[in-house]
């Protein structure tokens, strides 16, 4: 099924507004704005279906306007199901000038004969600033699903001023490349990747939130590293889906005040 999913933010009268959306099913996006006053926007993507499904192509198109501040969730986990080929999704977010847009989904599951890509493609300006999680399972672990799915490619590039700032490329094929092994995923079976791009705030000060974070944290491993362009980028090695799902929502909530130009307590 070819699924896709639009949408549109402006600043107007002191506020981020929903100004276009369009969606095929099965798939919706509510807005969960608690304070309809706030000057900030909240939207979940939703589906009415389980997860995605053999043959699948999602495609996902998002514009946050010039000055726009957009907080995106997910509803629930992403199930990758049983598939006899294959599927696929694309996202292509593009956030405009002095606009903040934090991307933080549930994790994704792939179950047993999964083959899926996932494409994303992020465009900012100089002044855009940018929250990114992506957290990937080994499959439904509490089933016995140890990297049992075929094949699992995500590739995320981000853009600044049309020049390419960050490349993630993860591509796993369990049959052939063993996760567990030393060099890998060391033992663990979650991994979460976690991104904010700022070109206008010290990366130093974006470090100091994620790592006292972090270094409380019990049963994971990480590492923070710093690009070329100053975005800060965070691994973090794990067992379970839902701790490293509260941990990017934890890093998320900390850095968004920083993100606004809050001082630092």
């Amino acid at each position: 099924m070819t699924t896709r999913l639009q949408f549109e933010t402006e600043w107007r009268d002191g506020k981020t507004i929903l100004a276009n959306c369009f969606v095929t099913p099965p798939l919706k996006l509510a807005n969960i704005t608690e304070d309809k006053q706030a000057g900030h926007l909240e939207l979940m993507m939703m589906s009415s279906s389980p997860g995605i499904l053999d043959g699948d192509d999602q495609g996902i198109s998002v514009k946050i306007g010039d000055n726009c501040t957009v907080r995106t969730s997910t509803q629930s986990f992403q199930r990758l199901f049983t598939m006899q080929k294959s599927a696929t999704q694309t996202i292509n977010i593009e956030v405009g000038n002095h606009a903040t847009l934090t991307w933080c989904p549930h994790p994704v599951v792939p179950h047993v004969g999964t083959s899926f890509t996932g494409v994303n493609h992020l465009y900012l300006t100089n002044t855009s600033k940018l929250i990114w999680s992506e957290i990937i399972t080994c499959g439904r672990k509490q089933n016995g699903e140890l990297f049992q799915f075929n094949k699992l490619h995500l590739s995320t590039k981000i853009f600044q001023e049309g020049n390419l700032v960050l490349f993630e490329n993860m591509f796993v094929v369990p049959a052939t490349t063993h996760l567990l092994l030393f060099g890998l995923w060391e033992g663990f079976t979650h991994q979460a990747t976690f991104i904010v791009v700022a070109r206008t705030i010290s990366p130093g000060k974006i470090q100091q939130i994620l790592q006292s974070i972090l270094t409380i944290q019990q049963d994971i491993m990480f590492g923070i590293s710093t690009t070329q362009s100053g975005a800060v980028l965070v691994r973090i090695l794990g067992n379970k889906a839902e701790q490293l799902f509260s941990i990017a929502q934890q890093m998320a909530a900390e850095t968004r005040p920083i993100l606004a130009g809050d001082v630092i307590k």
